[in-house]
């Protein structure tokens, strides 16, 4: 509790601060200032990265830390720069839109790797949380390059790409939302009435679920107090960790989200939902559309459907649930790799995939069996949708041991349970 009461002082910056900076900009009488908002938004989601930088001692010391900050704001303007530039060709010139495609993902690849070395640090806890930041950043301006492309958007001025790719409330955990819902509301600012009240009280509730919650359920899952502690664990106590998880997952991220969409809605920008009631989903292909909804909507529009068409149309005689079984596995397999490239991520991605895959299967084959009458009360069963829930919870339970340790971890639990 006392580590994340400490971390208050950035998230007063990028949820609390920016929003009394932006929104008289994004207000103004002659519609959004986006030089100066591009310019705040630069600044501020700088600093923030910096001030978390600093405060787990990336690198100790005002000399070296000045070198640390300095480094990281050059990469960050030079990568989303690039990628401006990129998006920028392929508009005027119709073709190279792999490129634009490309260019945020390279970026994301090159700076988890060119910034520990040119700052000649270690890949500690806050450099992942930093590159979490850009991940979300890069995956938002690959979806911009969509919306551009099919012309649902304009292309955005530079100062315009600025201030989206670095809004700050969405920096640290996204969500992932697209670039027309900003630039849309962005520029209703002036007509939309804030309406302060909701949007400071869910903030409150993201702060309580983040700041408390999560604390307390972090010390009977799988945290310091399960493994490191010098003594066996029982049965039990793995029982306990694998169902208090996915409680603690929820209620960390959720309540990060609660707060950037909170934010976001006091400085007049609409965000996406990240989180919809997953937990009362009644089976596992439910649940992966309400939760982290911001990253299963990118990967259904960016990879899925896609995928799907292609192989369908590559490969005629595969029938459409195959395609869509292969699709879904990739999807999962880049949501392993989205969060780390080490075995546990992609073992979990592949939990993943091969539940909602089994989901899709058993769908097919209740529609093949049952009638539409039959099939429409199998599902409002209420004992059907109770057992659905629960196996679920369980399912989403267990897997998640996969990325909430490593194989090694995952090893030396096995070795003191068993």
């Amino acid at each position: 509790m006392l580590v994340k009461i400490d971390e208050f002082g950035y998230l007063l910056l990028a949820f609390c601060l920016f929003p009394l900076l932006a929104r008289p900009l994004l207000k103004s009488a002659s519609g959004p200032k986006w030089p100066i908002l591009a310019g705040v938004s630069v600044f501020s989601s700088l600093m923030l990265a910096f001030s978390m930088g600093y405060k787990h001692h990336v690198l100790e010391g005002p000399a070296k830390f000045f070198i640390y900050a300095s480094t990281i704001f050059a990469v960050y303007i030079a990568l989303v720069l690039f990628s401006f530039a990129t998006l920028s060709f392929a508009h005027r010139s119709d073709r190279n839109w792999a490129a634009a495609y490309a260019s945020p993902i390279f970026s994301l690849l090159l700076a988890r790797d060119l910034i520990p070395f040119l700052t000649h640090s270690q890949k500690n806890g806050s450099i992942t949380f930093i590159f979490v930041g850009i991940s979300y950043v890069a995956f938002r301006l690959c979806f911009m390059v969509t919306e551009v492309r099919n012309k649902a958007v304009e292309m955005p001025s530079l100062a315009q790409y600025l201030s989206f790719s670095f809004f700050v409330p969405l920096m640290i955990v996204g969500p992932i939302s697209p670039y027309g819902l900003f630039i849309d509301s962005a520029k209703r600012a002036r007509e939309v009435q804030i309406e302060h009240l909701p949007n400071i009280l869910r903030m409150i509730r993201g702060l309580l679920k983040y700041l408390l919650f999560s604390t307390i359920l972090s010390e009977i899952g799988y945290g310091p107090a399960f493994m490191r502690n010098g003594h066996l664990h029982s049965k039990l106590d793995l029982l306990v960790a694998v169902l208090v998880y996915p409680l603690f997952l929820y209620c960390n991220f959720s309540g990060l989200c609660d707060v950037a969409i909170g934010a976001s809605s006091l400085c007049g920008i609409q965000v996406a939902e990240n989180f919809n009631n997953p937990f009362g989903s009644r089976n596992f292909q439910e649940f992966w559309s309400k939760w982290h909804i911001s990253l299963s909507t990118w990967m259904r529009d960016m990879v899925f459907t896609p995928m799907v068409k292609a192989i369908c149309t590559r490969w005629p005689s595969v029938s459409v649930n195959n395609a869509i079984a292969a699709a879904i596995m990739t999807v999962f397999i880049l949501i392993g790799l989205w969060h780390g490239v080490e075995t546990h991520f992609v073992l979990f991605g592949i939990s993943q995939g091969l539940g909602v895959v089994a989901i899709h299967y058993g769908g097919v084959a209740l529609k093949a069996k049952m009638s539409k009458q039959q099939l429409l009360a199998y599902r409002q069963n209420p004992r059907i949708k109770i057992a659905g829930r629960v196996a679920t919870y369980l399912y989403f339970a267990a897997t998640l041991s996969l990325f909430a340790n490593s194989t090694a971890d995952l090893a030396e639990i096995m070795r003191h349970i068993v």
